[in-house]
């Protein structure tokens, strides 16, 4: 009897198990990790069973950690019984949970209720009130008609009668979820880790640019002194983009003679060869091997632009954690002339609803157009056919909207340079404009990111780093720099280094250490544009040693930084001072003289923005803080707006000059809690 009761009841189980709505728990994952990605908090609620299950799934949420990744915010308003009972026996006990979120609910939160009549008064209000103050409404409901089914974003019916087995699949429920998200949050970490790869378009015959483009594929042809193609591949190696394919038909060996391997230009070049021109979709397909399983940077070859790619990049990583379904972000630009591009239709969200290549001029709906850089799933090169001529604006991007695959589209903004170099008129036009924009871009003061060395990049010696056999990379250092090359803002190492001034160790050896320093960092896909030390004796009184701020004032007038919009790296109290002394922004690390100089660094505990545990945790921290102003400044919570002029690289071919230096905020500081 117990027998068959047990397996009446776990098939039973089974099938309601079985006939959970898929699309729906795939947009409570969606939710959840809506909120993660905005750092949001979720709150759970629900009564007696229900009750039991928010606080295990805010422990199961909680718990959940992923190494360089954020932990989930989470809180199950049954778990403060004392308040519960206050504001019960205060109030009455419908308010037991919204009177806590009056409190501590914010826009853009999330609530799971979890009810297995749907009708709960408490939950029921809670409901109603986090979505009067702005948060989102998940609901775990049972397998009929309820007042929260009306109140919620998105509802999970337990599809069987027996309230007991309705709480059973809330459980499963619950587990199944978390063990996505653990999956989401593992791949967001691995993307992060591998650096976006590029492929540009180069196959063209550039027919419209004829004569010119007769013994001359159209991405050689020179504008302010060099090949289009080498502005191309020195913007993406300004965001840490090494990998990069072109594909080559007319007169390949042009621009395989000038570029060859790419270690110039301090890149990897792969080249694809096509006997027939594949379509701009189909060229990329042949190189499906080369794209592996990071996302992909396709630039139109005709395309000249300085694009802050680093924005781009972040909207594409934005739209994939929270829409499972998205596959391509577009880069769009405002244009005067619709009937020669592709327009593209938007909705709030930034989501294309429709994608129309080179319109008659009855059929022009917008002047939004692709701009000809783009951000692909690698999943979306499978989809095209192999083999054959696909475009994309032809053919892949309509295939895609038929299939409900999502796209985006970001709008570049306006002080960016985009132009497409396909006509005459272009051509010339770009001789003149891309010089004057150059120009205008160096006037502009740019943000930048200081990084102390020792302790910070390489570990601390006792005796000092008196060669490169002596320098060590702390853990997670050269990873925290080719994240942040990933804004674009310059890179500047300023250390002390009065080994030199006291004849412990000659100037090359430092030089040489810095070389190899910066060497090994770009090998992994970082940047670091310039490295500035004082070689004086603390005893010399120089203007350049930290506390003093002359390095800083030094890297600013060589790479037009603006101080006050910069960050800067350290672990020590001189760190600090030279910091405020030049107006940035300065965030500790525990890696290095931070237990010794515990006593000076508390003395600065109000000008001290974040202290994190190493190199890796600080950039992190500084990447979630220019993300959060970008968005703001944007006014919009995903789309990222905000154009930074991009540095200029002292670079010389794969050399990297150094100089020693010569004689002559406003949000309350993360640092109190740490203190």
């Amino acid at each position: 009897m117990v027998r068959e009761h047990i397996d009446a009841y776990l098939m039973e189980l089974c099938r309601g198990v079985g006939a959970l709505d898929i699309n729906a728990i795939q947009a409570v994952v969606d939710e959840i990790m809506r909120a993660w990605r905005d750092g949001c908090t979720i709150f759970i609620v629900g009564n007696g069973g229900s009750a039991a299950l928010a606080s295990h799934m805010a422990t199961d949420l909680s718990k959940i950690t992923v190494p360089g990744q954020r932990r989930f915010r989470v809180q199950a308003l049954t778990d403060n019984q004392s308040l519960m009972t206050a504001w019960g026996n205060d109030t009455a006990y419908e308010n037991i949970f919204s009177e806590q979120l009056i409190n501590a609910c914010r826009l853009g939160d999330l609530l799971v209720a979890i009810s297995c009549s749907g009708n709960s008064p408490n939950v029921v209000k809670a409901a109603r009130v986090a979505r009067d103050l702005g948060a989102r409404v998940v609901a775990f409901t049972g397998n009929t008609a309820c007042r929260l089914h009306e109140l919620s974003d998105v509802s999970v019916l337990a599809p069987v009668s027996f309230i007991g087995m309705q709480e059973d699949i809330h459980v499963i429920l619950n587990h199944m979820i978390a063990s996505v998200l653990v999956k989401k949050l593992t791949a967001v970490a691995r993307r992060a880790s591998q650096p976006a790869k590029a492929f540009v378009l180069a196959a063209g015959e550039g027919s419209r640019l004829r004569p010119l483009t007769l013994n001359m594929p159209k991405p050689m042809l020179p504008i302010d002194g060099k090949p289009l193609l080498e502005h191309t591949v020195q913007w993406l190696r300004r965001y840490g983009i090494k990998d990069i394919a072109v594909n080559l038909h007319h007169c390949p060996d042009v621009i395989v003679n000038y570029f060859g391997s790419g270690e110039p230009l301090d890149v990897e070049l792969a080249y694809s060869y096509e006997d027939t021109v594949l379509g701009t979709a189909g060229g990329v397909r042949k190189m499906r091997d080369f794209i592996g399983d990071s996302p992909l940077v396709i630039v139109y070859g005709d395309v000249l632009t300085d694009i802050n790619l680093h924005d781009l990049l972040a909207f594409h990583r934005q739209v994939t954690t929270r829409d499972s379904a998205a596959a391509v972000t577009l880069s769009l630009y405002h244009v005067s002339n619709p009937t020669e591009v592709g327009l593209v239709d938007l909705d709030s969200d930034g989501r294309i609803l429709r994608f129309v290549e080179k319109p008659k001029r009855e059929e022009v709906f917008t002047d939004l157009a692709n701009a000809g850089i783009l951000v692909v799933e690698p999943w979306v090169i499978d989809m095209i056919p192999p083999g054959i001529v696909f475009d994309f604006g032809r053919d892949l991007f309509p295939m895609l909207l038929e299939k409900g695959v999502s796209m985006y589209g970001w709008v570049a903004p306006a002080d960016t340079f985009i132009m497409d170099i396909g006509s005459h008129a272009a051509y010339d036009r770009a001789q003149q404009d891309w010089p004057a924009h150059l120009r205008v871009r160096q006037t502009v003061l740019q943000p930048a990111i200081f990084v102390d060395r020792d302790g910070v990049i390489n570990c601390n010696r006792p005796d000092y780093v008196k060669s490169w056999a002596e320098f060590e990379f702390l853990p997670g250092a050269i990873e925290a720099l080719r994240r942040l090359s990933q804004l674009g803002w310059p890179i500047i190492v300023v250390s002390n280094q009065s080994v030199v001034g006291r004849g412990v160790v000659e100037p090359q050896v430092v030089d040489d250490i810095h070389a190899r320093m910066v060497a090994a960092i770009r090998q992994a896909g970082g940047r670091v544009d310039d490295v500035l030390y004082c070689p004086h004796a603390p005893q010399e009184h120089c203007d350049c040693r930290k506390p003093q701020p002359g390095l800083f004032h030094q890297a600013a007038e060589r790479h037009n930084i603006d101080l006050s919009c910069s960050y800067m790296i350290g672990d020590a109290a001189c760190d600090v001072e030279a910091a405020c002394a030049a107006g940035c922004k300065p965030v500790v690390v525990r890696s290095g003289r931070w237990a010794e100089q515990a006593a000076e660094l508390r003395a600065h505990l109000l000008h001290i923005q974040h202290v994190a545990a190493d190199l890796l945790q600080g950039a992190d921290w500084i990447l979630d803080q220019v993300a959060a102003l970008r968005a703001i400044q944007a006014d919009r919570p995903v789309h990222i707006a905000v154009g930074i002029a991009a540095p200029r690289l002292h670079v010389n071919g794969a050399q990297v000059s150094y100089t020693r230096a010569n004689h002559s905020m406003p949000a309350r500081s993360s640092a109190q809690a740490v203190f």
